[in-house]
């Protein structure tokens, strides 16, 4: 609720935080990773505008929208740390 998101910012600390997350330390990697991957199959069930609303499941199981998925799958670029897996997607996905 908007009412918890304000209260705890106002218990937050102000200001640049004294030390930055590496990326990659293991821990913060497996936790990057883990948050990722859980986006990841979140996504896969989400209305996305660019496919006008379908799901990236429906996309793909629709030929006439199938090539707009792989459009956009491709345009995610580079996988790293904290970034979805386009390859990853595409196999969930059958593609």
């Amino acid at each position: 609720p908007a009412d918890d998101v304000q209260e705890a910012m106002t218990r937050a600390p102000a200001g640049v935080p004294d030390e930055v997350l590496d990326p990659s330390d293991p821990q913060i990697a497996a936790v990057l990773e883990q948050m990722v991957r859980a986006h990841e199959q979140a996504w896969l069930d989400e209305p996305i505008p660019a496919l006008t609303g379908l799901t990236p499941r429906d996309a793909a199981a629709d030929p006439t929208r199938r090539p707009d998925l792989i459009r956009l799958l491709n345009s995610f670029g580079t996988a790293g740390p904290g970034t979805m897996d386009a390859d990853r997607l595409r196999a969930h996905l059958g593609l």
